[in-house]
């Protein structure tokens, strides 16, 4: 549970669409589901590895929001100019 107070952080939502090239194929453009949404954030873990000289980062965060229906686990979330991958949505009557 959280209160109101602590949706203090702003992000954008993303959905990959799929639209026709002209030429047969298709090109695929970020649309905004929704821009400037307050949500808590809390960084769960992070890690770096190095591996062949070169460095990778990754981090799991979880983004607490007030409850929406139109979000999907295939959406993106850009917070502070990084993009993060959604891997889960919990339903909204669990837990409760």
């Amino acid at each position: 549970m959280f209160t109101p107070g602590e949706l203090d952080h702003l992000i954008t939502i993303q959905r990959e669409t799929l639209s026709d090239d002209g030429i047969g194929g298709q090109d695929v453009t970020l649309s905004n589901v929704v821009s400037d949404l307050w949500c808590k954030k809390r960084v769960l873990s992070g890690k770096e590895l190095e591996r062949y000289d070169q460095l990778s980062a990754s981090s799991m965060c979880a983004f607490v929001i007030r409850y929406r229906d139109d979000l999907r686990a295939d959406d993106r979330i850009i917070s502070d100019g990084i993009t993060y991958n959604i891997r889960h949505i919990r339903p909204f009557n669990i837990g409760r």
